[in-house]
């Protein structure tokens, strides 16, 4: 009996000592799961926040390339068609250069007057204004400069620059992003 009552307390300390084993984590085990779990979480973060800036930044300059392409496009068309239907004394077009600035440029076709021009009144936020007999328009945001060359006798060089809203600290080192579009236009109505 003393045999059993031996092998009955041995029995017993074994499975104390099993469950002292799996009692549980200690405070540090805890303290260091903890801090793993917070170095994981910020990276993953930190990688979140980078990669949502940078898919903001391009859906910005593609939105700025967009327009900048839109609105040279917009200009060749009324360009193409200056001069038509009017008498011979008044000009096709006429280009008002300023040295420091951008160009307004003065569409005739039709019984129209159409007049393109940068208005940087908000120097942060410059628009393409699209003028009709006296009645303007924002055509375009953020375009920043308009150049009007002629080349040649019946041809006119445009190019539009455009600059993205914010700036870019990461592909940019905080400049904004800027674009230049240019196209040569042949005008038809020219003699």
């Amino acid at each position: 009996m003393q045999n059993r009552h031996l092998e009955a307390m041995k029995m017993l300390r074994d499975k104390k000592i099993a469950n002292k084993a799996q009692a549980g984590v200690t405070l540090l085990e805890l303290l260091i799961a903890s801090l793993m779990t917070i170095i994981v979480t910020s990276a993953a973060f930190t990688f979140f926040i980078r990669s949502h800036q940078q898919y903001l930044s391009q859906e910005e300059i593609s939105e700025a390339q967009e327009n900048l392409r839109a609105s040279v496009e917009e200009v060749c068309r009324q360009l193409r068609m200056a001069g038509f239907n009017i008498p011979d004394s008044i000009n096709a077009f006429e280009i008002d250069s300023v040295s420091s600035g951008s160009d307004t440029l003065v569409i005739n076709r039709d019984t129209l007057t159409i007049r393109y021009y940068v208005d940087q009144t908000d120097s942060l936020n410059p628009i393409l204004v699209k003028e009709v007999e006296g009645f303007a328009n924002i055509f375009a945001e953020q375009i920043s400069d308009f150049q009007a060359t002629p080349v040649g006798q019946r041809s006119l060089r445009i190019t539009l620059s455009s600059q993205s809203y914010r700036h870019d600290d990461y592909i940019r080192q905080g400049n904004r992003v800027r674009r230049t579009e240019t196209q040569v236009v042949t005008i038809r109505n020219v003699n």
